[in-house]
C-alpha cells in the first residue's frame, strides 16, 4: 500500500537539500510572498519565512537582476516584476487545450 500522506516540512527540506534545490524553493517562497502581498520589505519577508534578512537580501538581488521583482527606492519595498508577466503570458499561450 502506498503512503499518500503529505511529507512533513522537515521531510520536504531534507528532500530538497538532497536534490540541491533548497535555494530555488526558498526563492519561489519569497516570490509567492511578494506576489500575495502586492509589495513587501526584506524584514517582512524574512519574518514570514522565519529566515535571516541576509538570505532574503541575496535572493531578492538575484530575482531583481533577472526582472522577477522590482524595488521601489522610496519605500524600499519590492513588487513583482515584468518577468513574472512574461511567464504568465507564455503559460497562457502554451497551455491552451
Amino acid at each position: 500500500m502506498l503512503n499518500t500522506r503529505p511529507k512533513s516540512t522537515e521531510a520536504q527540506k531534507t528532500s530538497a537539500q538532497a536534490s540541491g534545490s533548497l535555494t530555488v524553493l526558498f526563492a519561489l517562497d519569497v516570490l509567492e510572498i511578494v506576489s500575495s502581498k502586492g509589495t513587501a520589505g526584506i524584514t517582512e519577508i524574512a519574518k514570514s519565512l522565519r529566515s535571516d534578512k541576509s538570505r532574503v537580501v541575496r535572493v531578492m538581488k538575484s530575482l531583481a537582476l533577472r526582472g522577477y521583482v522590482n524595488r521601489d527606492e522610496a519605500s524600499r519595498r519590492y513588487r513583482v516584476g515584468p518577468k513574472v508577466a512574461e511567464l504568465c503570458e507564455a503559460y497562457k499561450q502554451n497551455s491552451r487545450l
